[in-house]
């Protein structure tokens, strides 16, 4: 254990030359990437209650959502929580191999220009670590609040239906039915065409009158996002509209009617918003522009880099050679370091966090424009 008084003393492998990325390589994909396997090693590290699999069978899948971050096909798995893993046998040389393998592939390669994945390497200790690599990307992923242009999921079109009266639930099944209902039958066995046949003695649909179907009709035809604003009291940014696009028509027509239905959907917004002075923040800024450069202009890659190997080694960085080291050409002080730096970090090392959310939603975006 030492106290690292001078940049002179830092480890060879850390050079911040090899923290900075091309400019067509500063993407929301690649800066998750990175993020995601450091915050991994510090669960590993620091959080007691971090489970890890001391013994695990698995194989890679051909498909991940991160290049750096590779999917695995668990077939058997025993997991530990950190702090009792000194209690099984291997289990903490395990954990500790995994840190390693890490820390010196990251040391290699701080970008992650390459995957951190050998097919032909399933030593358990390498398993392990993308399994616990799998796991932090799956609690980004159950956060991950903006998805800037997807297909509505089946789900969401339910919780719609739910939000609706029981009387139009009722009607729109009765216009609906008939339509289907050959598809439906077509697809029962004969036990289910005999349960659905008795079911269907009981019409519900009948309790509707002509009188009322034509109220229900007119009440069909509205705006579902107006209905929907109108009904529940939430800031205008938690309403997600929905839109139907017809891809029959050509891009230019698509492209120019939906700057149209964009910009009436501002107004109305950014009027209620004025009206009930409500918080104006967006998630995404600048085209995301911000937070992307803000990851690299903090150097907190290569922050976080050091003070893994503090963690490792038990070693000490002095405050003053943090800043002289990450910012040579000065700007940034002890102080700024506490506003700006260790704030940023811990709000990329939170899945919850509006940055997070941005970069994922900048994620897809990149996707949806390759």
């Amino acid at each position: 254990m030492a106290f690292i008084k001078s940049i002179s003393e830092l480890p060879m492998w850390f050079d911040l030359k090899n923290y900075q990325p091309a400019k067509e390589e500063i993407t929301a994909t690649n800066v998750l990437s990175q993020i995601i396997v450091r915050k991994t090693l510090f669960n590993l590290i620091t959080d007691e209650d971090f489970e890890y699999p001391y013994e695990i069978k698995a194989s890679f899948k051909t498909f991940s959502l991160f290049e750096a971050i590779p999917d695995l096909d668990v077939h058997n798995v025993e997991i530990v929580m950190n702090q009792y893993c000194g209690k099984i046998p291997t289990a903490l040389n395990k954990k500790n191999d995994s840190v390693n393998y890490a820390f010196s592939e990251l040391c290699l390669d701080p970008l992650l220009k390459k995957p951190l994945v050998d097919n032909a390497v399933l030593k358990q200790h390498i398993l392990a670590w993308h399994y616990c690599t799998q796991t932090v990307l799956d609690e980004y992923l159950q956060h991950a609040l903006i998805e800037p242009i997807k297909d509505a999921t089946i789900y969401e079109i339910g919780e719609k239906y739910a939000m609706l009266p029981n009387g139009i639930n009722l009607y729109l099944q009765s216009e609906f039915f008939d339509y289907y209902k050959d598809e439906l039958l077509d697809e029962l066995n004969d036990e289910e065409l005999e349960e659905y046949r008795q079911h269907e003695k009981i019409n519900p649909f009948e309790s509707i009158t002509n009188k009322d179907y034509e109220g229900l009709h007119q009440f069909c035809t509205q705006s579902f996002n107006e209905y929907e604003s109108e009904i529940y009291n939430e800031h205008p940014y938690s309403i997600k509209p929905l839109i139907s696009v017809d891809l029959s028509c050509p891009d230019h027509l698509l492209k120019e009617q939906f700057e149209k239905w964009l910009t009436a959907q501002r107004i109305k917004t950014n009027k209620i918003i004025q009206e009930e002075n409500l918080d104006s923040d967006f998630y995404i800024k600048n085209s995301g522009e911000s937070i992307l450069q803000k990851v690299h202009l903090y150097q907190i890659l290569a922050y976080l880099d050091l003070k893994i190997w503090e963690h490792i080694t038990g070693n000490k960085i002095k405050q003053s050679v943090y800043s002289h080291v990450l910012y040579p050409t000065g700007g940034y002080d002890g102080e700024k370091k506490k506003k700006t730096l260790k704030p940023l970090v811990m709000k990329l090392f939170n899945p919850k966090s509006k940055e997070i959310a941005e970069l994922f939603a900048l994620k897809n975006m990149e996707e949806f424009n390759i």
